[in-house]
């Protein structure tokens, strides 16, 4: 099954060659493993300032936020934080920890994020400075490339307006979560799942409205099983499994009828429309 890795870097500035990553949030969504909901993790580090750009350090509130990590977080060592943002007890262990956890979770996960590209620079050069190697698939899912081609707004333009996009969906959050890795991690997944919901909605529409009038109205002897087919095809692909299994169940009600039935109207040769 298809993995999903949640994720989302603050660093020191834009450029992965001089700067480096300070926080960094993720969240697994493996539907193999048991249990509720996302894996979630979340880690601050006290990184070399010396060639930090000082404009993203504001955007992110680098010493607001980190100085209540206190004197224990001065150089390479890294901070393992709750999801309130407080340091976990005892949550200091060395930064190779924090590279072999992201490295095992991203093995062959599909990265989901905001321009995704850019974490994933600063993650690579995270894990091979700690004896590591990024394995994820080489696809990485944008989430704002998804929602704008969804939205369907042809004179938007890049860069793209993230409260705009996210209000759209109905998505809203108390100030100060923007900027932040958790925040903004937390805003990548339930955007992707608003993403998600609306397309299964629309599919689901369309659907009823090219296909299931043949199987609701028509009767028996005159579908087209071959349409039919293809419908239970899309479901499949669409990850509507209990579709796919209700519509499977019934051309093979129909198929059993027709062969039962060989003098009735055969069923005329069907154009259908492919959904898109």
């Amino acid at each position: 099954m298809t993995r999903l890795v949640f994720l989302d870097c603050e660093t020191t500035g834009l450029d992965p060659d001089r700067h480096h990553i300070w926080e960094i949030a993720w969240m697994v969504r493996d539907p193999d493993l048991t249990g509720d909901g996302d894996d979630i993790n979340h880690w601050m580090i006290r990184p070399d300032l010396s060639t930090a750009d000082p404009i993203a350090l504001a955007i992110s509130r680098y010493f607001e936020r980190v100085g209540k990590l206190g004197a224990s977080a001065i150089g390479t060592t890294q901070i393992m934080v709750d999801v309130d943002g407080t340091p976990k007890p005892n949550g200091n262990p060395p930064l190779h920890q924090l590279a072999t956890d992201l490295a095992n979770d991203l093995d062959g996960a599909f990265i989901v994020g905001n321009v995704p590209w850019f974490d994933e620079r600063f993650i690579q050069k995270l894990l091979r400075a700690n004896g590591q190697c990024l394995t994820s698939h080489y696809h990485l899912v944008d989430i704002e490339a998804m929602a704008v081609g969804q939205l369907g707004h042809g004179n938007l333009l890049p860069p793209f307006d993230s409260q705009w996009i996210n209000s759209a969906y109905g998505l809203e959050y108390a100030e100060g979560q923007q900027h932040t890795a958790l925040g903004d991690t937390r805003m990548v997944r339930d955007l992707y799942d608003a993403i998600c919901r609306r397309a299964e909605a629309e599919f689901e529409a369309r659907a009823e409205a090219e296909y299931m009038p043949s199987f609701k109205i028509l009767g028996k002897d005159r579908l087209a099983p071959p349409a039919i087919a293809h419908y239970r095809g899309l479901c499949a692909a669409a990850g509507l499994v209990d579709q796919a299994r209700e519509v499977q169940k019934a051309l093979e009600e129909i198929q059993d009828w027709q062969n039962a039935h060989p003098t009735a109207v055969k069923p005329p040769d069907h154009q259908h429309k492919p959904l898109r």
